[in-house]
């Protein structure tokens, strides 16, 4: 359970609360949750190794892993289950509107350009450029939500 420090923490580093379906979420160590993110049950936050950082107006689904040095754009939606694990010497980079499918695993040191989906179960090992659609174990491109800029 979250413990009410800890959501007086975000909501002070906030001004506004994030949307939080308290269950069983799991921080550990400074997250940054940005406004209007919600976090579903069972998530885990970890951010004893690095920042854990959540922008605006995103979605993290139930039983989600996340340890950082980790960043997240605006607007992303991160699927049940979906695992995203850095570490202290190869952070993650998640852009701005980028959708992660269900039981997708993000490799450490990965970058996910802003507007990329990455489909469920993926294992990502290499950057994904902007706009890209990547599939499969491991993932690799398979075409463009929109143009890359």
């Amino acid at each position: 359970m979250i413990r009410a420090a800890a959501l007086a923490w975000i909501r002070a580093r906030l001004n506004q609360a994030p949307y939080l379906r308290c269950e069983a979420v799991d921080m550990a160590g400074p997250v940054e949750v940005g406004a209007r993110t919600v976090l579903r049950e069972r998530a885990l936050l970890d951010a004893r190794e690095g920042p854990l950082e959540l922008g605006p107006d995103g979605f993290v689904g139930p039983d989600c892993r996340l340890r950082g040095p980790l960043r997240i754009g605006a607007d992303a939606l991160i699927a049940a289950g979906a695992q995203l694990e850095a570490t202290p010497e190869e952070p993650i980079e998640v852009g701005d509107d980028v959708w992660i499918g269900m039981r997708a695993e993000i490799a450490p040191g990965v970058r996910i350009g802003a507007g990329a989906i990455v489909g469920a179960g993926a294992w990502v090992i290499e950057d994904v450029p902007a706009g890209a659609i990547v599939l499969g174990r491991p993932a690799s491109v398979r075409a463009h939500r929109k143009e890359p800029s």
